[in-house]
């Protein structure tokens, strides 16, 4: 049920069913890379390549 703009009250308990770990070049080279769910190999994130694919599936 949500209470306000932003808040909401559950009527049973919220639990975390799964996570992930997301990391850059650096982190992936350093001594706890095999506990990374996910690298990227350049610092952006391939920002860029993503927003052009957004931006060719939307018209």
């Amino acid at each position: 049920m949500k209470l306000g703009k932003q808040s909401w009250q559950f009527s049973q308990g919220v639990y975390i069913q799964s996570s992930g770990a997301v990391t850059g070049p650096k982190e992936n080279q350093g001594p706890l890379s095999d506990y990374f769910d996910y690298s990227f190999d350049n610092l952006h994130c391939d920002e860029k390549k993503k927003l052009g694919k957004c931006r060719t599936s939307i018209t």
